[in-house]
């Protein structure tokens, strides 16, 4: 079992030029996962703007855990979020098929965000944030496959905490 752990103790401005190129990109439908408590990806009611496509932003908070089995996408993926109504830790499980997106980001804004991911694939064409800006993040993978051409982390702000573990899959 492979385990990286990091902490960010850098200062705030380090962590401004990579959140703002991969944080500023231009305005897209934003959809919100809220099930009551755990639910699936492909439920079109689980989400308040119906299920992610390749253009639209993802955010799972509120304690909420998305489970994927199937194809799907998004542009950008927040896991864990302390803005706004959608407060809390939020988490996926990725356990077959095959979930797209340009970026992901697990644990922002002072939240815990955890991927897990049994089987299928996971792959970020731009790149991957455990744990930032301002959070904590986990990357658990016990099967399956995680692809991204950059990963961070732990951020470069002060606070930060990324972790990723690795038992089997790659």
């Amino acid at each position: 079992m492979r385990t990286i752990t990091t902490f960010s103790v850098r200062g705030l401005l380090a962590c401004t030029p990579f959140f703002f190129v991969v944080g500023n990109l231009p305005a897209f439908t934003d959809g919100i996962f809220d099930p009551l408590d755990e639910g699936d990806w492909t439920t079109t009611s689980d989400w308040n703007a119906g299920i992610p496509i390749l253009a639209s932003d993802a955010t799972i908070s509120n304690g909420e855990v998305a489970n994927f089995r199937d194809v799907g996408s998004y542009r950008e993926l927040r896991e864990g979020n302390a803005v706004g109504v959608h407060r809390g830790g939020g988490g996926l499980k990725i356990q077959a098929g095959e979930l797209s997106g340009d970026s992901a980001k697990g644990g922002v804004n002072n939240s815990p965000g955890t991927v897990i991911v049994h089987g299928g694939t996971w792959a970020n064409s731009v790149a991957l944030m455990v744990g930032g800006p301002l959070g904590t993040g986990n990357l658990l993978v016990s099967g399956g496959r995680v692809t991204h051409p950059a990963a961070v982390m732990g951020s470069s702000c002060v606070g930060d905490l990324g972790s990723a573990t690795v038992s089997s899959g790659t």
